[in-house]
């Protein structure tokens, strides 16, 4: 039973070593990743400063002929 609780001791350290690098290098890289959200809003063009009209903004800022439902996926489509 010594044995047996030594060998089971080691890999359970090991297992949380081999864990505890990983929540490290995703740590580090936590800041390279774009999620779904920003990366929607990027598609969209929505990932700007918004200006309201109202306040002095222009309403032709808003007629970009560039922005529509997204470049990956037409809407409605069954893809």
């Amino acid at each position: 039973p010594a044995s047996l609780c030594a060998i089971l001791r080691e890999s359970e350290t090991r297992a949380l070593s081999r864990t505890m690098e990983f929540v490290n290098r995703e740590k580090e890289a936590l800041d390279l990743k774009v999620y779904y959200q920003e990366r929607r809003l990027q598609d969209l063009g929505l990932d700007s400063e918004w200006n309201n009209p109202d306040e002095g903004g222009s309403a032709d800022a808003y007629a970009d002929d560039d922005l529509g439902f997204g470049q990956s996926r037409a809407p409605g489509s069954l893809d």
